[in-house]
């Protein structure tokens, strides 16, 4: 049962009973041993004393702990000491028990800072009193079971205090550091006959800014009495840090701090305890009552007032300052300055890198830049002293300016390409500075020039100028140049050269133009220009030139050379305009047929073909001599293997008009018969030559060997004798093949919806176009008898190549199908022309829409 449950029901059979006798002696020893049983439970106690240290003139040696309130007729202390306090805990439990125990102080008292934070008992220095005495003795032992005992004293860290809300930043913390770092021991809590294992604030915690608040604090410890001690006594001993000025300051002349207030601000009371680690009271440790020490204002003497009053002040190094000391009865005061090399008083000598001076206001040189402190040391009457310091800075907080010659700082020049030095450096240009404290106070302008930094072509440099004043105050300025380094001419490269078929449109391209300084140089071409050549080509040329930003140039050309349209061979009934207007595909090949055993046999595909040249006379000769040089492969041409008869030769005007007079044929050599023809005008003529072969001739002429090649060109003279000049145009080569049959089928004409157009279809080679007639899109389908590179173009009507259609490599006896869409505007009757090595066919592509 609980100790206070048993009292109660103690009390309750008291009073129930109303002391009857008649239950006799046996009720009564009941009641008896229920109150000392309940007696023996709660013989715990906390008593909490303060020091009384009595008077300054009749003090108290040593301390006397009082379990009650403290007055100024009882006790002496100053702001900043810290008021001894002790509770003494009896009958307490076993060794080994926890006990927690929670104290509160009045952190603010009527809006005034009074108990700052705990502290050592022992805390009464500087003890400066008048009439002066030493400090009494402080011993929390004095009256307990302790006193002049040599017992283990536990001590224990007390955290440091919150400065949440503080109207002084960072106090009452840096108060407590300062005491901290000067003498751990004095920010520790003593205790006698336990060991203190936690000190923590309780939450929520006090206001700083509230005109009245509590801080709570938890003490926990385990009971360690002393072996062979019978008295379970604890003893716990702290200070109550009291609130000095020092640390809070002034509100419109008044302090922040208690001291000197009406009424009893300090206030250190119990509030509960019990055998857990929360120490609330929960009936495991008698109740601690109402225990509140106070003690009163008026025991607190406030140190004398040491603000010192700030005058006139110029930050400049050269600049002075002025200070006063606040003003009373009986007060002297000492000035100290330092470091004197930043600042002096006037008219004071320094001693030890200080000045000082015992004046009611000093004038204050400043020497240079820097932090300097004024320190004022005030002394009552009574001997007590305070000393407040106030640090000042020596500063020019202004950088000095630079004003560069050539414009505002930063900016940037360009000087374009290839500047010479002078230029560069008189465009960086030269600085003035100038300083707030005057011109005295630069210590000097500093001029760097940079290295030049390269980035490919681009080249730039900079100028800095630094100020620096006597405060150390730096500004800088700077001026950039930039320029291009360029003596080197663009790369550019035309597109390749091209050799283009007859009748082909010259197309150039674009060249590509690289610089060494990088950037987009943009080519510009000149006017085409365009060569005749002797074989009737003609060679086009254009010309392009780039230009970097520095003006280098460089130019290339590209040269697009159109084949003569020209052709010589041709199948049957190609007539002499077809010639001249090479409207009929040319023969590139033709075929024999072989037997079982591999000879030749009299069967050939195309079974006759023409042959046309253009020889032109020259003027002054009436005569003119033409001889066709021929040769085969794998054979040889003889009398009994001529190719043609004289019959089969026939000459003819530009116009195609026949010239059947004064037309001979010498066959002397078979190889090389000489045409003459006599009677000519003596104007220069042009004169078109045609013979007819016979394919079964240049059959004949060969050795049973296939393939074969027969080849040939014209000389002209003006005689027989004479024939010393090569035809232009004329050199021609014509393919023999073996048919794909024993018996090759013959030529086959066929006639599309053009009835004037014929069509040469090609056993050897085969290239077929579907749909036909079209609308945009053709697909060719190729079949050729040789692997080689092959080309498929697209011509119009006038011989003018309107696309190529496939480039590329063509697989013997593989079947290849190639798409073509037709160009918009070209789409109206064409002519395609497939080619695979010296093999040739062609074909016509009919509009729909025609």
């Amino acid at each position: 049962m609980n100790p206070i449950n048993y009292l109660k029901l103690a009390s309750s059979l008291l009073l129930s009973t109303q002391l009857r006798l008649v239950r006799g002696p046996r009720c009564w020893l009941t009641i008896c041993l229920m109150l000392l049983c309940t007696g023996a439970i709660l013989g715990q106690a906390a008593n909490l004393d303060q020091v009384r240290n009595g008077t300054a003139d009749q003090p108290t040696d040593p301390g006397f702990w009082q379990n009650g309130n403290a007055g100024n007729q009882t006790a002496h202390y100053r702001e900043g000491q810290s008021i001894p306090y002790r509770v003494v805990m009896t009958s307490m439990p076993a060794n080994g028990t926890t006990v927690s125990l929670i104290l509160g102080y009045d952190i603010k008292h009527s809006n005034a800072h009074a108990i700052d934070y705990l502290t050592d008992f022992d805390r009464l220095q500087p003890h400066t009193y008048d009439p002066a005495h030493s400090q009494e003795l402080i011993d929390p032992r004095i009256g307990t079971v302790y006193a002049n005992r040599n017992v283990t004293i536990d001590k224990f860290t007390i955290p440091t205090p919150s400065s949440v809300g503080s109207p002084v930043p960072g106090e009452p913390a840096t108060s407590f550091g300062k005491i901290a770092t000067a003498n751990a021991a004095k920010v520790q809590m003593s205790m006698w006959g336990g060991d203190i294992t936690q000190i923590v604030y309780v939450t929520p915690l006090g206001s700083l800014t509230a005109a009245n608040s509590e801080q709570r604090i938890r003490v926990t410890f385990t009971v360690q009495i002393p072996a062979g001690q019978t008295e379970r006594t604890v003893v716990l001993a702290w200070g109550g840090h009291i609130a000095s000025r020092a640390d809070w300051g002034f509100v419109n002349g008044v302090p922040r701090s208690a001291g000197g207030i009406s009424g009893s601000p300090y206030h250190m009371r119990l509030i509960s305890w019990g055998r857990n680690l929360t120490g609330e009271q929960d009936g495991t440790l008698t109740n601690l009552g109402n225990q509140d020490r106070s003690l009163s204002a008026a025991a607190v003497l406030p140190p004398p007032d040491c603000a010192i009053v700030p005058g006139a002040f110029n930050p400049c190094p050269s600049g002075t300052a002025t200070y006063s000391a606040p003003t009373g009865t009986g007060l002297t005061f000492l000035w100290t300055v330092s470091p004197s090399n930043i600042a002096r008083i006037s008219g004071a000598s320094v001693v030890n890198g200080q000045t000082t001076s015992t004046a009611s206001s000093i004038t204050v040189n400043h020497i240079a830049c820097g932090n300097y402190t004024v320190s004022l040391r005030v002394t009552q009457a009574d001997g007590q002293s305070t000393e407040c310091p106030l640090t000042r800075t020596v500063a020019d907080n202004v950088n000095p300016t630079i004003t560069p010659s050539a414009g505002a700082s930063g900016g940037t020049t360009s000087l374009g390409c290839n500047p010479t030095a002078a230029a560069i450096d008189a465009a960086l240009g030269s600085a003035t500075a100038a300083d707030n404290c005057g011109l005295a106070a630069v210590n000097g302008l500093t001029v760097s020039t940079g290295e030049v930094v390269s980035n490919g072509c681009s080249r730039s440099q900079t100028r800095t100028w630094t100020a620096t004043d006597a405060c150390g105050n730096q500004s800088t300025a700077t001026r950039t140049v930039t320029w291009t380094e360029d003596i080197t001419p663009p790369t550019i490269t035309c597109p390749a050269n091209q050799t283009l078929a007859c009748g082909s449109t010259p197309t150039f391209g674009t060249p590509t133009v690289t610089d060494n300084c990088g950037g987009t140089v943009t080519p510009t071409g000149g006017t085409v220009t365009q060569v005749t050549n002797a074989d009737g080509s003609i060679t086009y040329s254009k010309t392009w030139t780039a230009v970097d930003a520095c003006g280098n140039q460089n130019t290339c050309t590209q040269r697009i050379t159109v084949l003569s349209c020209q052709n010589n061979i041709f199948p049957t009934g190609t007539t002499c305009e077809n010639f001249t207007t090479q409207s009929v595909a040319p023969l590139r090949s033709l075929c024999v047929a072989v037997d079982a055993s591999k000879k030749i046999t009299n069967a050939s595909n195309p079974g006759a073909w023409f042959f046309y040249a253009k020889v032109t006379k020259p003027a002054g000769v009436s005569t003119l001599s033409v001889r066709i040089n021929q040769s085969i492969t794998n054979g040889s041409i003889t009398g009994s293997t001529r190719l043609f008869t004289s019959d089969e030769i026939k000459a003819w005007t530009s116009s195609c008009t026949q010239i059947t007079r004064n037309v001979t044929t010498d066959f002397g050599n078979p190889a090389q018969p000489v045409i003459n023809i006599t009677g000519l005008s003596n104007l220069a003529q042009e004169v078109i030559i045609s013979v007819k072969y016979n394919s079964n001739s240049i059959r004949d002429a060969i050795a049973n060997t296939l393939p074969a090649t027969y080849s040939f060109n014209l000389s002209q003279g003006a005689t027989a004798n004479t024939i010393n000049t090569i035809v232009p145009n004329s050199d021609e080569n014509l393919t023999i093949n073996t048919c794909t049959s024993t018996l090759a089928a013959p030529l086959t004409m066929v006639q599309s919806r053009d009835a004037s157009s014929k069509v040469l279809l090609q056993e050897v080679l085969k290239v077929t176009a579907t749909p036909n007639p079209y609308r945009d899109r053709v697909q060719f389908n190729i079949e050729s008898p040789v692997s080689g590179q092959g080309v498929l173009e697209v011509f119009n009507l006038l011989g003018q190549k309107v696309g190529v259609a496939y480039q590329g490599y063509i697989f013997a006896g593989k079947a290849q199908t190639i798409y073509y869409t037709v160009p918009a505007a070209q789409r109206k009757t064409l002519i395609y022309q497939l080619r695979v090595g010296n093999l040739r066919t062609t074909g016509k592509l009919i509009d729909r829409r025609e």
